[in-house]
């Protein structure tokens, strides 16, 4: 599809594998970064961020990224 233009709203659920200690932010910047000139131009666009982390039996990542109308 076309990339986003104006507002995005990011949400990420990434499922970890084990319970060691990561930097969520971390990966939030990566996917955030990659995501550029494919689902929008530029990450700042990005207005609204969900993130949740999980744990499971082996890593996932769900990406929802959509346009982002403004509260009134």
């Amino acid at each position: 599809g076309a990339m986003l233009e104006g507002p995005v709203k990011l949400v990420l659920n990434i499922t970890f594998p084990d319970k060691r200690r990561r930097d969520v932010h971390n990966y939030v910047d990566v996917i955030a970064d990659v995501l550029q000139d494919i689902a929008y131009a530029d990450d700042t666009q990005i207005h609204k961020l969900e993130m949740t982390k999980r744990f499971g039996k082996d890593w996932e990542l769900e990406i929802i990224c959509e346009a982002y109308q403004e509260p009134i």
